[in-house]
């Protein structure tokens, strides 16, 4: 996607293992991460996306409450457009299929993101580890 050291990256998830690999792999190379309460207005989650000036932004389609699926797109559509012109792109993770509307040239399913981050780690070696003491 483009992120790498000093870049921010505002991620807007409900608490599940993607926000938290997101995180730890934001960290690894080098960028900044904020993280925006999944529960967030139109208003709040704008301003804190424009503030950081994050470059990346990834939400979800639906969090879980009580067993019901509450929707989080329109939120995050509405905060997108207020926040200016930072946000490059936008991951989501749809976890119920169908009920979000990606934006063409923006917005990048979770899957798709994945993909593009194995096409381009394909052919190159993991990083050396430190080896330990005998």
């Amino acid at each position: 996607m483009g992120v790498g050291r000093g870049d921010r990256v505002t991620i807007a998830m409900p608490i599940c293992p993607e926000a938290i690999c997101l995180m730890l792999a934001t960290t690894r190379i080098g960028a900044i991460h904020q993280v925006a309460f999944a529960g967030l207005g139109r208003t709040a989650l704008a301003h804190r996306i424009r503030a950081s000036g994050s470059r990346l932004v990834a939400g979800a389609d639906v969090t879980y409450r009580k067993g019901k699926a509450i929707p989080l797109m329109g939120v995050l559509e509405a905060a997108l457009a207020d926040a200016g012109e930072t946000v490059e792109a936008c991951v989501v993770l749809q976890r119920e299929p169908g009920t979000a509307t990606l934006s063409p040239g923006r917005d990048l399913d979770w899957d798709d993101f994945l993909a593009r981050a194995t096409a381009a780690t394909a052919g190159t070696s993991p990083p050396s580890r430190p080896t330990r003491p005998s």
